[in-house]
Protein backbone atom coordinates (compact mmCIF):
# COMPACT_ATOMS: atom_id res chain seq x y z
CA UNK A 1 0.00 0.00 0.00
CA UNK A 2 0.91 3.32 -0.91
CA UNK A 3 1.45 6.10 2.02
CA UNK A 4 2.37 8.97 0.09
CA UNK A 5 3.36 10.41 -3.56
CA UNK A 6 6.43 12.53 -4.48
CA UNK A 7 7.26 14.31 -7.44
CA UNK A 8 10.32 15.33 -8.20
CA UNK A 9 11.56 17.77 -10.56
CA UNK A 10 15.02 17.44 -12.57
CA UNK A 11 16.00 20.03 -14.80
CA UNK A 12 12.23 21.66 -15.02
CA UNK A 13 13.46 24.45 -17.66
CA UNK A 14 14.97 21.88 -19.72
CA UNK A 15 12.10 19.37 -19.68
CA UNK A 16 9.72 22.06 -20.79
CA UNK A 17 11.14 23.38 -23.65
CA UNK A 18 13.06 22.57 -26.95
CA UNK A 19 13.59 19.28 -28.89
CA UNK A 20 16.09 16.88 -27.53
CA UNK A 21 18.07 14.32 -29.35
CA UNK A 22 18.98 10.78 -28.28
CA UNK A 23 22.60 10.56 -27.37
CA UNK A 24 23.14 7.10 -28.72
CA UNK A 25 21.06 7.06 -31.90
CA UNK A 26 20.15 10.68 -32.84
CA UNK A 27 16.80 10.12 -33.46
CA UNK A 28 14.00 12.53 -31.46
CA UNK A 29 13.52 11.97 -27.32
CA UNK A 30 9.90 11.82 -25.77
CA UNK A 31 9.45 12.87 -22.15
CA UNK A 32 7.99 9.27 -19.94
CA UNK A 33 6.92 9.18 -16.81
CA UNK A 34 9.09 6.97 -14.41
CA UNK A 35 8.25 5.60 -10.35
CA UNK A 36 9.49 3.37 -7.87
CA UNK A 37 7.98 2.72 -4.47
CA UNK A 38 10.39 3.03 -1.61
CA UNK A 39 9.71 2.32 2.26
CA UNK A 40 11.36 5.22 4.56
CA UNK A 41 13.12 2.00 6.45
CA UNK A 42 14.54 0.45 3.51
CA UNK A 43 18.49 0.15 2.68
CA UNK A 44 17.62 2.03 -0.31
CA UNK A 45 15.73 5.03 1.64
CA UNK A 46 19.35 6.55 2.06
CA UNK A 47 19.31 7.69 -1.63
CA UNK A 48 15.98 9.14 -1.83
CA UNK A 49 14.57 12.63 0.14
CA UNK A 50 11.24 11.82 2.17
CA UNK A 51 11.05 15.53 3.60
CA UNK A 52 7.45 17.29 2.57
CA UNK A 53 7.09 20.29 0.83
CA UNK A 54 7.88 23.29 2.79
CA UNK A 55 9.44 21.81 5.51
CA UNK A 56 6.35 20.49 7.14
CA UNK A 57 8.06 17.37 8.07
CA UNK A 58 9.13 13.92 6.88
CA UNK A 59 6.64 11.03 4.78
CA UNK A 60 7.35 7.61 6.26
CA UNK A 61 6.01 3.92 4.83
CA UNK A 62 6.06 3.35 1.45
CA UNK A 63 6.70 6.72 -0.90
CA UNK A 64 5.93 6.51 -4.61
CA UNK A 65 8.60 8.69 -6.05
CA UNK A 66 7.28 9.89 -9.73
CA UNK A 67 10.04 11.95 -11.82
CA UNK A 68 10.22 12.31 -15.48
CA UNK A 69 12.72 10.99 -18.40
CA UNK A 70 13.47 10.60 -21.79
CA UNK A 71 13.03 7.99 -24.25
CA UNK A 72 14.47 7.69 -27.77
CA UNK A 73 11.61 6.98 -29.57
CA UNK A 74 14.20 5.15 -32.62
CA UNK A 75 16.41 2.56 -30.69
CA UNK A 76 14.10 2.81 -27.34
CA UNK A 77 16.87 3.92 -24.67
CA UNK A 78 16.01 5.47 -21.54
CA UNK A 79 17.57 8.40 -20.21
CA UNK A 80 17.59 11.08 -16.93
CA UNK A 81 17.26 14.56 -17.27
CA UNK A 82 20.75 15.06 -16.18
CA UNK A 83 22.06 12.03 -18.63
CA UNK A 84 20.43 14.31 -21.57
CA UNK A 85 21.79 17.33 -20.37
CA UNK A 86 25.17 16.54 -19.67
CA UNK A 87 25.62 14.87 -23.45
CA UNK A 88 24.13 18.23 -24.70
CA UNK A 89 26.48 20.55 -23.02
CA UNK A 90 29.14 17.91 -24.29
CA UNK A 91 28.01 18.24 -28.05
CA UNK A 92 27.82 22.12 -27.74
CA UNK A 93 31.24 22.16 -26.26
CA UNK A 94 32.83 20.12 -29.40
CA UNK A 95 30.36 22.48 -31.60
CA UNK A 96 32.46 25.27 -30.44
CA UNK A 97 35.74 23.96 -30.73
CA UNK A 98 35.60 23.39 -34.26
CA UNK A 99 34.89 26.83 -34.95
Amino acid sequence: MIHNIKRIWQRPLQMKWGRHDCPVCDGKLKKIKVSEVVNSGSEEAKDYDFSMAGGAGYMTGNVKFVWTEYECMKCGKQFSADEVYQAEKHTAKQKNHKK
